[in-house]
């Protein structure tokens, strides 16, 4: 599909996918190893991918229906991230289990985002 809109739409999930992933290692990280500056540098960069990505995501589209429904299934997903992003933010875990479980929820989300991704490839 050569349309930019979803390249760009494409693009900005797929940062939004790779900020969480670095998001939920660094969560669970032992601290026996320093975090690489790479996963540090992505997990910080969340809150702005997911602003874009959001923006990208609102409103309507035209053009072909194959188009527009890639667009509107990538919005989908990004909507469903952000979602479950801000879920996973106010849950109040007390303890280790409760922040596994959290983790668990979050991750199993961005999974099936990303096995979607690849189904749009």
């Amino acid at each position: 599909m050569n349309d930019r809109r979803v390249a760009a739409i494409r693009s900005a999930l797929e940062l939004v996918v790779e900020s969480l992933d670095a998001a939920t290692r660094i969560a669970r990280w032992d601290n026996s190893d320093p975090i690489p500056d790479s996963l540090r540098q992505s997990a910080a960069q969340l809150a702005a991918n997911m602003k874009a990505a959001n923006s990208l995501a609102q409103g309507s589209y035209s053009g072909t229906p194959a188009v527009v429904n890639r667009l509107s299934g990538i919005s989908s997903a990004i909507r469903r991230l952000s979602a479950a992003y801000i879920t996973f933010q106010e849950r109040n875990c007390t303890t280790p289990e409760e922040q596994t479980n959290a983790l668990v929820t979050l991750d199993a989300d961005v999974d099936d985002v990303r096995s979607q991704l690849r189904d749009w490839d």
